[in-house]
């Protein structure tokens, strides 16, 4: 099976690294004398593989939940729909699609980072102001959408 390079800030696992590699000795030995592994031997694999592919995972889980690896800035949708509502990441994916691939949808972006704390922070302090904002956002998410 062919591999995949790794993207820009992607992890990579050890075992993959290692899988990448050879050992010149070892490619003559099976070479010679073929393959082999002893039943112990492939147990003590299948435990390793089993090891790695957890440690992988929760690697992979921790990379992805470090703040700087995604951006999770959306301060009116999450004071409207909550911090990990589809609604809010549709909206996350939108701006880092399509706003901050240009020169204008950046400095929107930036403008928007600077007014927008406080007026999540009015809607905290007025929740009646929420399902207004909230029928405006939808109104956004339609037309982006091109619903």
């Amino acid at each position: 099976m062919k591999q995949r390079a790794p993207r820009a800030g992607e992890y990579l696992a050890a075992t993959k690294l290692a899988s990448m590699a050879f050992c010149e000795v070892r490619l003559l030995k099976e070479r010679e004398l073929g393959q082999r592994e002893t039943a112990e031997q492939a147990e003590a694999k299948r435990g390793g593989d089993q090891e790695h592919a957890h440690f992988h995972a929760v690697a992979v889980q921790s990379h992805n939940s470090r703040p700087e690896a995604r951006d999770t800035r959306c301060f009116i949708a999450t004071a409207v729909y909550g911090l990990t509502d589809p609604r809010t990441d549709e909206l996350r994916a939108w701006r880092d699609a399509h706003l901050l691939t240009t020169t204008f949808g950046r400095a929107f972006v930036r403008t928007y980072y600077s007014i927008s704390p406080y007026v999540a922070s009015a809607l905290d302090r007025w929740p009646s102001l929420k399902p207004p904002v909230s029928r405006v956002l939808d109104w956004v998410r339609y037309g982006l959408a091109g619903k």
